[in-house]
C-alpha cells in the first residue's frame, strides 16, 4: 500500500516540491487551484507547445515565491486530479494523459518522476498509516505534511 493516493478524501504530493514553497496552507491550496485551472485552460496535448508554455509560464509566476531550500525544484505540474479538488498529483501523469511519457514534460522527466521512491511511500508501516490518518479530517496539504 502507498502513502501517496491511499484514498479518494486526499493523497500526497510531498515529492514534487511543494511544501519547498514558504506558503502557509491556505497559499498553498491557491498555489494548487491556480495551477488546476490555468493548466485545464491552457494545455492542449495535442498541441505539445502548450505544455512547455504553461511550465515556463508557471515558473516565472513562482520564482517569485520564497523557497525554504533555494536548491529544491518545485514541480508546476502538481495539482488537483480530481473534481472536488480533494486529491493532488500530477497533472502529466501517465495514469491522466494516456501516454507513458508525459512526464517528459517536467524538468526531471518521466524516468526519475516514475521511478523516485521516498522513503514513506512503500514504507512497511504505511498501511497502518493510511488506517490512522484517514479517520482524520485532513487535506491533502496537510496529508503532505505529515507523510511526506
Amino acid at each position: 500500500m502507498s502513502l501517496c493516493q491511499p484514498n479518494s478524501k486526499f493523497s500526497c504530493g510531498a515529492c514534487c516540491g511543494f511544501l519547498n514553497l514558504d506558503l502557509n496552507s491556505h497559499e498553498l491550496k491557491k498555489i494548487l487551484k491556480e495551477r488546476t485551472t490555468k493548466f485545464q485552460s491552457q494545455v492542449n496535448f495535442s498541441n505539445k507547445s502548450t505544455v512547455f508554455e504553461y511550465r515556463q509560464t508557471r515558473e516565472k509566476e513562482e520564482s517569485k515565491i520564497i523557497k525554504r531550500d533555494p536548491t529544491i525544484y518545485v514541480c508546476p505540474f502538481l495539482g488537483y486530479i480530481d473534481q472536488q479538488e480533494n486529491k493532488i498529483g500530477c497533472m502529466i501523469h501517465p495514469s491522466i494523459t494516456g501516454d507513458p511519457l508525459s512526464q517528459n514534460f517536467s524538468f526531471y522527466g518521466a524516468s526519475i518522476c516514475q521511478g523516485y521512491d521516498c522513503k514513506n511511500k512503500q514504507n512497511h508501516t504505511s498501511k497502518y498509516w493510511i488506517q490512522i490518518l484517514s479517520k482524520m479530517n485532513l487535506n491533502s496539504i496537510d496529508y503532505s505534511k505529515i507523510a511526506g
